[in-house]
């Protein structure tokens, strides 16, 4: 009988899969703060949704990272890319954010018709690498998967930035006060180099 009290029916709609686009090639600013979006997709579920029952507060519904991916945070919306220092997040059409599964109240539900893929920088990451396609998670109801989540193409990443060494310029330090003659007047010019490396094309 308590298994029947926790009990889920989906009305409506039944298991979906969405194969969220990639953008293929993708630049990252290298100082970009941490939680900023840096690719966002959005699909049409289902035209009227998922409707499902649930009999009492215990049935669990959210995310479930998949296991090429990494673990499952247990509390945070942020989901593992199996690419350290990239994260993923599902929205709804209605802006909710999907977390991991938790109790889900008892009454009537409804998933709305779109899902939206964020992809966000967490933390630092390779200047390069790449987000395999394939399943991405699964949107579970109890047991049972509701939405399977995948990604159509891999996505190739660089960071958006530059790296130039340290140089040191020898500005002087014999300089006196009549080395200047009124407004305007410069000490001599001292060349020096930058160098500029391992830019993106």
């Amino acid at each position: 009988s308590s298994q029947a009290e926790a009990r889920c029916d989906v009305i409506e709609g039944g298991r979906q899969t969405v194969t969220f686009d990639s953008p293929g090639e993708l630049t990252v600013p290298r100082d970009i703060p941490k939680e900023t979006p840096i690719f966002t997709d959005r699909k049409s579920l289902f035209p009227q949704g998922i409707h499902f029952d649930c009999y009492a507060q215990t049935s669990l519904y959210g995310i479930v990272a998949a296991p090429a991916r990494g673990p499952t945070p247990v509390d945070s919306s942020y989901f593992p890319t199996g690419t350290p220092g990239l994260s993923f997040r599902i929205r709804t059409r209605s802006g909710g954010i999907v977390t991991p599964p938790i109790a889900h109240d008892a009454g009537q539900w409804i998933l709305p018709g779109h899902m939206v893929l964020e992809l966000f920088k967490t933390s630092a990451f390779e200047p390069s690498g790449q987000i395999k396609a394939g399943d991405i998670g699964t949107l579970m109801l109890g047991p049972d998967i509701l939405v399977t989540l995948r990604l159509a193409r891999p996505i190739n990443f660089t960071v958006g930035s530059c790296e130039s060494p340290d140089v040191n310029v020898d500005m002087g330090d014999d300089y006196i006060s009549s080395d200047f003659d009124g407004p305007y007047s410069r000490t001599r010019p001292v060349s020096f180099s930058l160098k500029i490396n391992k830019c993106p094309p």
